[in-house]
Formats: C-alpha cells, structure tokens, sequence
C-alpha cells in the first residue's frame, strides 16, 4: 500500500510544485492497448491474448489531481490543443486517440520475429 501511497503523492508534485508543462506534462498516445506486447506474442507466432485495455479518462484524472487535462479524438484537434497545453501554468495530461490497428514497432526489426509475426497473420488468414 506505501508504493501506491508515493505513487500518488509522485503524480501531484507537479501541481503543489506548480510545475510548468515543459517540465511536467504527458502526452499519451492511447491506443487502448498493450500494442508492443501485441506485437512480441505475433512475433512469436502466437495469437494476440488479453492485450485490450479499458483506459481511465487519463485527462479527466488530471483535472482531478489539480492539473489540466485535454482528450484529442481528432488530428485538426491536435495542434491548438498542444498550444493550450504548453501555455497552461499547470501540469498537463494530454490524451492523444491513436488508431489501435496501427503497429507499434519493436526499436530493431529481426529476421526471426518477422518470419514469427508472418506465421501468425497466416494462422489468422485460415482460422486456426
């Protein structure tokens, strides 16, 4: 319980600190999914299992740690939201909505978890 203790007491030093967002802001690109993890089970030649995620309203959770929180669903939306973001006196979250089909690259691509991650697409493609 003490580690969720410093870890809540962690997420609110920027508000009591008034920290600006260039020192304590977040950007999130919320995909709503483990999508490396994803990857390294296809990379495996597994299927994908369990890596869908039910994420808090992480701007919502900001707010209500003192801080500024903006969702982003739409790209036009981005760039004036970014400006609001980085002119904000406070710590700010903000939650960029991703495409969840778009793949998260491993940092180095390798030769036996491409030929992995084909075998999966091939066992997908015939229902096994």
């Amino acid at each position: 319980m003490l580690e969720a203790r410093q870890t809540a007491l962690a997420k609110r030093a920027p508000v009591h600190l008034s920290l600006p967002v260039d020192i304590a802001g977040h950007i999130l690109f919320n995909n709503v999914k483990l999508g490396l993890i994803q990857v390294e089970q296809e990379t495996e030649g597994l299927p994908n299992f369990q890596t869908s995620l039910h994420n808090p309203g992480f701007a919502v959770y900001a707010k209500l740690g003192g801080g500024q929180g903006f969702h982003i669903s739409d790209l036009a939306e981005l760039e004036p939201t970014l400006k609001m973001a980085f002119a904000s006196c406070k710590p700010c979250v903000v939650d960029v909505a991703v495409n969840p089909d778009e793949l998260s690259m491993p940092p180095k691509i390798m030769w036996d978890r491409m030929f992995g991650y084909g075998v999966t697409k091939a066992k997908e493609l015939l229902g096994e």
